[in-house]
């Protein structure tokens, strides 16, 4: 016989509430860096269950959900701003030009000054 998993089946109702919570506070302000185990504290959650359970309601880790908004953000400022790519970089929550960059080329295949160049 196969059941079928259901959120309620895995996660509490609270532990749901709460990891949703965590959308806003950690996409609210790219800029702003918080850990897992800050996340976790500000919304009264384990932080293993936090990550467990935000990898299920969002299929992707919370680590990989802020890095993509960073990156959409990234190519936004790089399309409608001069501002420089270490500017950019602070901007979207790094704190290394070039650890952005290699995300950067990580995600979309290309270096953020050949992005521009090409938009």
């Amino acid at each position: 016989m196969h059941f079928k998993t259901t959120l309620m089946d895995v996660f509490s109702n609270y532990t749901l509430q709460r990891t949703r919570e965590v959308i806003g506070l950690a996409t609210g302000d790219l800029s702003r860096r918080l850990s897992i185990r800050q996340l976790a504290r500000e919304v009264g959650v384990n932080s293993r269950t936090l990550q467990d359970s935000f990898k299920f309601l969002y299929g992707k880790t919370i680590f990989a959900y802020v890095q993509a908004l960073r990156i959409a953000q990234a190519k936004e400022l790089l399309e409608t701003t001069d501002l420089t790519t270490e500017e950019i970089a602070w901007s979207c929550g790094y704190r290394e030009a070039s650890n952005f960059s290699l995300a950067f080329k990580k995600t979309t295949g290309c270096w953020p000054g050949a992005w521009r160049k090409q938009k």
